[in-house]
């Protein structure tokens, strides 16, 4: 419903109306991997694994992550090198995920992809880990100090 309208100066103003229509193409983006388990993670170390988006349409898409990167979530904290890209038609692209566990549990967050566009929700990423710090054993169950003059 909007038009283009053309002035030529010294002859007049809406010598011409040209309608416009336009119509929104947003690819069908898919999310191939739902879920990144990154197992165990040392605390306040960082750890990266891929997430990968589809575009299996004729267009391209573009993405990008809607949440704030380096925020401190249910004891986990993210980034990536790519938060925002072009989705080629028919192609895939790999987004790297970086994770820094900050207290030890087991841990959980979501990370939403914003297709550009779409009037749809977010995809959700599914991020999981193990926060845990040094492992220690034990090689003798006791300790014999002797006898000690006090």
């Amino acid at each position: 419903d909007k038009q283009l309208v053309v002035d030529v100066h010294g002859v007049g103003e809406a010598i011409l109306s040209v309608p416009l229509t336009a119509k929104c193409i947003v690819p069908g983006i898919e999310l191939s991997t739902p879920e990144l388990d990154f197992k165990r993670t040392f605390i306040h170390h960082h750890y990266t694994l891929k997430a990968i988006l589809k575009n299996p349409d004729d267009h391209p898409a573009k993405y990008e992550i809607a949440d704030t990167e380096n925020e401190d979530r249910n004891g986990l904290k993210f980034s990536s090198s790519c938060p925002k890209s072009v989705i080629q038609p028919h192609s895939t692209i790999e987004v790297p995920i970086t994770i820094e566990a900050t207290r030890l549990d087991d841990l959980h967050r979501s990370i939403n992809f914003k297709i550009i566009g779409s009037q749809g929700p977010p995809l959700e990423l599914l991020v999981y880990c193990v926060g845990e710090g040094p492992v220690l054993s034990i090689s003798s169950p006791s300790i014999d100090f002797g006898v000690i003059g006090v």
